[in-house]
């Protein structure tokens, strides 16, 4: 092959393929960063967020035990999970398991000064009262 240096067409052809060159990089690494971010998407593994998110998805499946567990890790990595003990309240309540339910409902109140979660729990101890 010919090469004809300092030849207007050449630097052109040379321009033209810098330019194809930087955008297939820049593609490449916008792919790669979207990537990553997509694969970051959510709380990190083995977290009581982690933990917590699990349980929810076990939970709107219908899968309480399942979702008891999952609840219950998130409270022994977060003691103070307001939400997971009392989503793992309802689970146990959804399962029979009315002494459980009634003591992480207990909990809530003393976990939180959030009234909605406050009138919650006292509704739920109040249901499982009677």
């Amino acid at each position: 092959m010919l090469r004809l240096r300092n030849s207007p067409m050449t630097r052109s052809k040379q321009r033209e393929w810098s330019v194809s060159r930087g955008l297939i990089v820049l593609l490449a690494v916008v792919l790669l960063v979207g990537s990553v971010l997509i694969g970051c998407g959510g709380a990190a593994k083995d977290t009581a967020e982690w933990h917590f998110d699990q349980g929810n998805k076990l939970y709107s499946q219908g899968r309480y035990n399942e979702a008891i567990e999952e609840y219950t890790w998130a409270i022994e990595l977060d003691p103070n999970s307001t939400e997971a003990y009392g989503n793992r309240g309802n689970a146990y309540k959804l399962q029979g398991m009315k002494a459980e339910a009634l003591a992480d409902f207990e909990k809530v109140i003393t976990l939180t000064d959030n009234p909605q979660w406050i009138q919650m729990a006292r509704q739920q101890i109040e249901e499982l009262s009677e």
